[in-house]
């Protein structure tokens, strides 16, 4: 919202003179003199002299609204509104543009612009629309911003509430095998209890990792370069390692995940499985348990969907916390085979 007295500041990505010349006189002229705020234009001519002006982080946190033109001699259309979003995360956007393409337009408005104004429509006589289409733009942005604050809360909450019952396990379970002491005839019991206490561990310093990820804002990325650079890390193998599949969520949390499920699906002697497919608006990523010989591609797979069952936030338990608040953070969904020899998450893919 703004406040009165303050000024507004608008980045003007416009490579014609002409016409940024008309935005920054109706913009900074209409109503000054009873108008509760001022306005002051920031002007780019090209992407490329916009990342110049931005290269000083102070002003780059100054500016509350964009509005840019797509067609520019560096780029062009999606590649435009992506290079601006890119530089000003979390920035409401506005499109200026006499391209009439309706795809286009659309694509924009779904990948997070906020509104579309045609260049025929911007002059003298329009000025209010376009000054109270850049407050409305704020104003939406700001209300998104406080809807998914609201929603990290209720799953900080729950999240709280696993945690608090979790922390007490491996102490509890480490107490007792110090209070056994080290025995012949208690070797077994005693392995399996830091066996335990280190999963429970491990699970903890996983989801605050991923909580810890969450914290900044979402972003668009490949899901596949994450995958791609986990696989070389361990060792594994990626069939369909090639593919594309943006994503929008927080990649360090998508790797917090991966990293929980290799640990639980880990045997002795045995790799799991990684498999990744972009199928349709979704890409599934799964993990198979080192010993399960079945192929991701058999014909059985179909059969065997019934047999997957879906964790959900509300209803998840320590060990399955990290790739559920992942996989929540992403839109998508987590589920396990119900003889827990294969894991999946399931993440729509961005427009």
């Amino acid at each position: 919202m703004i406040t009165k007295g303050k000024q507004l500041r608008v980045l003007l990505l416009e490579d014609s003179v002409p016409d940024a010349y008309l935005v920054n006189e109706i913009l900074s002229g209409i109503d000054e003199a009873n108008r509760e705020f001022s306005v002051l234009i920031y002007h780019a001519e090209s992407v490329g002299e916009m990342h110049e002006m931005l290269y000083n982080d102070a002003r780059k946190q100054e500016i509350d609204v964009a509005l840019i033109d797509l067609g520019l001699p560096d780029s062009d259309g999606m590649e435009t509104y992506r290079s601006v979003k890119d530089a000003l995360r979390g920035t409401p956007i506005v499109i200026i543009s006499g391209n009439e393409n309706e795809t286009l337009i659309v694509d924009l408005l779904r990948e997070g612009a906020q509104d579309y104004l045609a260049k025929g429509d911007i002059n003298r006589q329009s000025a209010r629309l376009v000054l109270r289409t850049l407050v409305f733009a704020m104003e939406r942005a700001e209300l998104i911003r406080e809807i998914r604050k609201q929603q990290a809360a209720t799953d900080l909450a729950q999240i709280a509430g696993i945690l608090k019952e979790a922390c007490r396990v491996p102490c509890q379970k480490l107490a007792l095998a110090v209070k056994m002491g080290f025995h012949r005839q208690n070797a077994i019991a005693l392995e399996r209890l830091l066996r335990e206490a280190h999963d429970s561990s491990l699970a903890i310093a996983h989801a605050f990792d991923s909580i810890h990820a969450a914290s900044t804002e979402l972003e668009e990325y490949d899901a596949m370069d994450v995958m791609r650079k986990f696989a070389d890390v361990h060792g594994i193998s990626l069939p369909n390692s090639g593919i594309k599949a943006p994503v929008t969520g927080c990649p360090h949390s998508l790797w917090s995940a991966l990293e929980y499920l290799l640990a639980y699906h880990q045997s002795d002697s045995l790799s799991p499985r990684l498999m990744a497919e972009a199928t349709g608006n979704s890409l599934s990523l799964e993990f198979r348990s080192g010993d399960d010989t079945q192929s991701v591609d058999d014909s059985s797979v179909e059969q065997t969907e019934e047999f997957f069952h879906e964790f959900s936030l509300d209803r998840a338990t320590l060990r399955d916390l990290p790739v559920v608040y992942s996989s929540r953070l992403h839109g998508g969904t987590f589920q396990r085979c119900r003889d827990n020899s294969s894991s999946r998450l399931q993440l729509p893919l961005a427009n």
